[in-house]
């Protein structure tokens, strides 16, 4: 399988912004802090199942169910031999890697990829599949309290992270847990604009980050990059870190896709798909009939206040610092801080109800 080129990240630009004054200086201590306790707090769980977890595993097990049929529909389009598509059979030989991610960051659909390069089962890390830790990945929200703790590193060596923009990762999770609450299908419904607001600025103190709260979500988002980053230090061998917005882009998403197959490859007992299949496979998952299409209306990117978004860019440059070696994390981490820096903030006083707020820009 060709890997495509990864070029060094430049050193950064002495000249670059940063948010300035001491209560942003402050917050970002308090982020900083938060992410500790964060870790103290996923540490002290030791394999409590909470009550997100198992339930949400048997929702994915159930919509797996149809993917053998998929599969083979798809291996006729895209032309390679049908014994590919050959999903959740027992692989007692297959070597797992860890898929790693923060809730609401595509975990849904790089399993359905990964599916579909491999052929294979993917698992999830509450284990209600046959083929237990037998498959070729395992997906984990670990270390944010709707993962399940695990001595990852230990039982298994290879992970995959899959970042996506904290800005955008935290408001997919409460559009989730907002699902979930009113047992609605997963991916329907985007959450009213008030009970955005109203999650994003609480003081909630609960262990499971239901509640919300901006600086603990943060916080959470941080930790979870410090935990995989640290328990799997050797980018390209042991680890292969990605943005979820490489996968799914028109320039970057095959050539990630390519890269995705590369690193999955290298593990006993796993096949990938003939290379000149890869790119209608990705189009096929990613962007055709197979994508996990999100039905969601309404407002796509939530606003923040601008203290909010001078601590995500102050949360990214802290983890540039600490792994500023890190090359590939350092890409993703810039783009996002570019991203956010020209977000506009939410103006101060100015929360309307989303219908209002749709009527109005309309006229």
């Amino acid at each position: 399988m060709k890997m495509p080129q990864l070029g060094r990240i430049p050193p950064s630009s002495p000249g670059r912004h940063r948010p300035q004054g001491s209560a942003v200086r402050n917050a970002a201590a308090i982020v900083l802090a938060l992410a500790g306790a964060a870790a103290i707090f996923s540490s002290s769980l030791d394999g409590e199942e909470l009550s997100s977890g198992p339930s949400l595993a048997r929702r994915s097990l159930k919509q797996s169910k149809s993917r053998g049929m998929v599969l083979k529909q798809q291996a006729q389009e895209c032309g390679y031999p049908v014994h590919y598509a050959r999903t959740f059979r027992s692989e007692s030989d297959v070597e797992p890697t860890v898929a790693a991610s923060y809730p609401g960051s595509g975990a849904r659909m790089t399993w359905m990829l990964v599916q579909s390069l491999t052929g294979q089962a993917t698992g999830d890390e509450w284990n209600f599949g046959k083929q237990g830790d037998k498959v070729v990945t395992m997906k984990t929200h670990h270390p944010h309290p709707m993962g399940k703790k695990r001595d990852w590193p230990r039982e298994i060596p290879r992970a995959i992270l899959l970042l996506r923009n904290p800005a955008d990762a935290i408001p997919s999770f409460h559009n989730f847990l907002y699902e979930v609450q009113h047992k609605l299908e997963g991916h329907s419904t985007r959450a009213p604009h008030d009970e955005w607001v109203n999650w994003r600025d609480s003081s909630a103190t609960d262990g499971e980050l239901r509640g919300g709260g901006f600086e603990r979500l943060l916080a959470s988002w941080v930790n979870s990059v410090k935990y995989w980053m640290n328990s799997y230090p050797r980018e390209g061998e042991h680890r292969l870190t990605l943005a979820y917005e490489d996968l799914i882009g028109d320039n970057n998403g095959i050539n990630t896709t390519l890269e995705l197959g590369g690193f999955l490859e290298k593990a006993k007992g796993v096949e990938m798909i003939p290379d000149p299949a890869i790119e209608c496979t990705w189009h096929r998952v990613v962007k055709g009939n197979d994508a996990p299409r999100s039905l969601r209306n309404g407002e796509k990117q939530r606003r923040y206040k601008r203290k909010q978004l001078d601590l995500m860019v102050s949360a990214l440059d802290e983890l540039e610092m600490k792994y500023e070696n890190e090359g590939k994390l350092v890409g993703i981490l810039r783009r996002y801080r570019s991203n956010i820096i020209k977000r506009p903030a939410e103006e101060k006083g100015k929360h309307l109800p989303e219908e209002v707020a749709t009527k109005m820009a309309r006229r």
